[in-house]
């Protein structure tokens, strides 16, 4: 057992369960991310927070497993009549709960221990977090008094600042991020922490690049990570995120709008799609949430629309007088040759023949060599000078019967040279390799 201190100043119980937790099958049960459940809040909306008072304790212990969990302490051996903390089923088997005893409840967010309500008015938030508490004291829920929050416009949930209008991750976050040391010897569990906590405001924080040589460190089995790599990695990542800072301290909205644009376009790993193609079906192109401030028109261009649109118009009327009126083309007659342009790549590389006239200077032209009719209007048509297919046709037989024919030799193919350019490996690898 170790005692570790609070963030209120009071003490904390611990005991290391990696041996029990080896033997025993973990109970999964899924829970939305943090970012999830925050970005899907309502902006001007009033939010209550309401935490759980020693959470897992709440769950009673099967007495046939309560040996399991025995302790040694100073003052003897102890065992756990409640859901202990440190068992790898402990957060999913009372989240699970938790979430079965207020499933029903509309217009919430919960993320283990944590629960956010949110609503339109005052009133609705009155008697929504009344049937809230209500829920609770039916289902035996005891409530952290001195951290509820009620109908609040700006409250911290989960690690992030919800305001009136917006979301941002929490200055003592951000300030843990920027004063994180690095040990001269970091182990597994420092590169753990330094990756969680970059890893929860990654849609924030365009950083996704630079954190990608954390994956193989924290990849099992693994050993110790003493070369140097973890070093460089933190420092790259460290550089990266103050880039994130304004100077004022905030977060840069401009990189902010970027990294989330970058998360929804981020593939995930079950299925492979991102948030984007799952929500639109396509990858986010545009449209990056920009704040209203961005938007506004310049003063000085409105003032001066009028002026410079009166400029382009004299212009315009210039170049028409200095070059003339359009030019017309001649119509084309049935049965004349033409060059057809190709649509794909805008060259006169094929031919063909007028077959009939149509409305708006449009033609049906027969392609030679497939013979396939197609219907082309006046300016992708040019008169043609050359034989169709059906004029030559007599000359060619009349040569054909004079002209043997020969096999035409074929040619080995000429040996290929390897290239002397050498592969370069990218820049970016500069900030992870030491």
């Amino acid at each position: 057992m170790v005692v570790v201190a609070k963030k209120s100043g009071k003490p904390r119980r611990t005991v290391d369960f990696q041996k029990l937790n080896s033997c025993c099958l973990r109970e999964t049960h899924h829970t939305p991310a943090p970012f999830d459940m925050v970005s899907d809040v309502p902006p001007h909306s009033f939010k209550t927070v309401a935490d759980a008072h020693w959470g897992f304790h709440q769950v009673e212990l099967d007495e046939d497993s309560r040996h399991l969990t025995t302790f040694i302490t100073p003052w003897g051996r102890y065992q756990y009549c409640r859901t202990p903390m440190g068992h790898c089923s402990a957060t999913d088997a009372y989240t699970k709960r938790f979430d079965d005893a207020v499933t029903d409840l509309p217009r919430k967010h919960k993320c283990v221990d944590d629960t956010l309500l949110y609503d339109s008015s005052v009133e609705g938030a009155f008697w929504h977090t009344y049937e809230f508490l209500e829920l609770c004291a039916k289902k035996g829920i005891t409530l952290k008094p001195e951290k509820f929050s009620f109908c609040k416009r700006e409250v911290e949930f989960v690690d992030f600042h919800l305001g009136w209008e917006e979301y941002r991750p929490t200055e003592d976050r951000l300030a843990a991020i920027r004063n994180f040391t690095v040990p001269s010897q970091p182990t597994i569990t420092n590169i753990r922490s330094w990756f969680g906590f970059v890893n929860q405001l990654a849609p924030f924080l365009a950083a996704a690049p630079v954190m990608t040589p954390f994956r193989d460190l924290l990849k099992k089995p693994t050993g110790s990570k003493s070369n140097g790599r973890a070093e460089a990695a933190v420092k790259s990542a460290k550089r990266v995120l103050r880039g994130n800072i304004g100077a004022d301290g905030n977060l840069d909205t401009d990189k902010a709008t970027l990294a989330l644009m970058q998360y929804h376009n981020k593939p995930l790993r079950d299925i492979n799609k991102s948030p984007a193609q799952l929500a639109t079906g396509r990858q986010l192109r545009d449209g990056v949430p920009t704040i209203a401030q961005k938007l506004m028109v310049n003063k000085f261009w409105g003032q001066t629309l009028h002026q410079r649109e009166r400029q382009m118009g004299q212009q315009h009327e210039k170049i028409i007088q200095q070059r003339g009126n359009v030019r017309q083309r001649h119509p084309l007659a049935p049965g004349s040759s033409v060059l057809v342009q190709d649509q794909q790549t805008k060259t006169w590389n094929r031919t063909g023949t007028v077959v009939e006239n149509k409305d708006n200077r449009q033609y049906l032209i027969r392609l030679q060599g497939s013979g396939r009719i197609s219907l082309r209007t006046r300016e992708h048509l040019r008169p043609s000078n050359v034989p169709t297919t059906s004029d030559r046709q007599g000359d060619n037989s009349q040569l054909m019967d004079e002209v043997p024919l020969t096999p035409t030799p074929q040619l080995p193919p000429l040996p290929r040279s390897p290239g002397k350019r050498k592969p370069r490996p990218p820049r970016w690898l500069d900030d992870y390799i030491v």
